[in-house]
């Protein structure tokens, strides 16, 4: 697949991801637990018929990094989703990718470098923007708290979930293993969640969540290959992209109107992003 293919896809299909997350946990009355486990499953299925691998495929190379993922795509899922249902798709999302962020902030501690202007400038059009967004809401309410705080969780959760990925890249992996322990670790969560209390969804919501699983297999598929020829961070930077897709909606249902500080810092990481993924060329991240 042409890296720009993939980079497309990834794109939609992590937009898709957030926009039927949000819509499952706001106009449903599923529960989140219910959500992860649920989707996990069908995802685990979709994989399993995609790849029709033996028994011995499913053990991974490292068990201890496939535990420390494990918990971590869990942590994450329960983060990001938890996160969306308090707070907004593009808002959640925005604040989610801020752990690329902390991975250059990490590297660059490391390597004893400064990030490049075009990246400085997506770092700070994600700030502005969710500073923007958030001196708009009561940050007093107990949503906001909650929101803020599942946001928290699943930034540091993906940040060790995103190193342990480009870890078993790099030492060569089997991409199944790569992309099953994920959808196992949310589905075990989802299952802890719901233990003793589980109520399957009706026909119609069980689609929608089959249809999000699809979605979250396929970014899952394509951002494996995305991450094998970018690096973990650079692929970062062409996730917040979806960002500004995912408040394309917002635009039209009058919200980002009343708000003009939203609308400009929207602008600014949309361009600065754009900016980033050609001043970074070919060089390794």
């Amino acid at each position: 697949m042409r890296l720009s293919a993939a980079i497309s896809l990834v794109l939609v299909a992590t937009a898709g991801v957030a926009v039927g997350v949000d819509y499952l946990t706001r106009t449903t009355s599923i529960s989140l637990g219910t959500l992860l486990l649920y989707r996990g499953l069908i995802g685990i299925l979709l994989l399993l018929l995609w790849h029709r691998p033996s028994p011995a495929e499913l053990r991974p190379r490292e068990p201890r990094m496939a535990i420390a993922r494990l918990v971590a795509a869990g942590l994450t899922f329960v983060g990001w989703f938890g996160a969306i249902a308090f707070l907004s798709a593009p808002f959640a999302t925005a604040l989610l990718l801020l752990d690329s962020l902390v991975l250059e902030l990490v590297k660059s501690l490391r390597d004893r470098t400064l990030p490049s202007l075009p990246e400085v400038c997506v770092f700070s059009c994600v700030i502005g923007y969710v500073g923007a967004v958030s001196l708009t809401r009561d940050q007093l309410s107990a949503d906001f708290t909650i929101g803020i705080a599942l946001a928290v969780l699943a930034i540091g959760a993906r940040t060790i979930s995103m190193e342990v990925w480009a870890r078993s890249c790099e030492q060569g992996e089997a991409e199944l293993i790569r992309i099953f322990i994920p959808l196992l670790g949310g589905a075990l969560t989802g299952l802890v969640m719901t233990f003793g209390s589980l109520t399957p969804p009706s026909f119609i919501v069980l689609c929608l969540i089959s249809a999000t699983a699809a979605l979250g297999l396929l970014t899952y598929l394509t951002e494996d290959q995305v991450i094998l020829r970018l690096g973990a961070f650079r692929t970062r930077l062409v996730e917040i992209f979806a960002v500004p897709l995912l408040a394309v909606p917002q635009l039209f249902s009058g919200e980002f109107g009343r708000h003009p500080a939203t609308v400009g810092f929207m602008a600014l990481l949309a361009a600065s992003t754009l900016w980033a993924i050609v001043a970074s060329g070919n060089r390794a991240i």
